[in-house]
């Protein structure tokens, strides 16, 4: 697992654990009750995994 910050419009910033980006997108519409037109950028904290 990897973190992930989510921004959200309306909530901020918020800070997620999943697989990949898109879990990442899904595990924060599932945490904070928004929908995926509310989130505005997603950045990962770890280094891009090539293998």
């Amino acid at each position: 697992m990897a973190k992930w910050s989510v921004l959200i419009a309306g909530i901020g910033v918020r800070v997620v654990e999943a697989e990949d980006i898109d879990d990442a997108y899904a595990a924060a519409m599932t945490a904070y009750g928004c929908q995926l037109e509310d989130i505005l950028a997603v950045f990962g904290h770890s280094p891009v995994r090539t293998s």
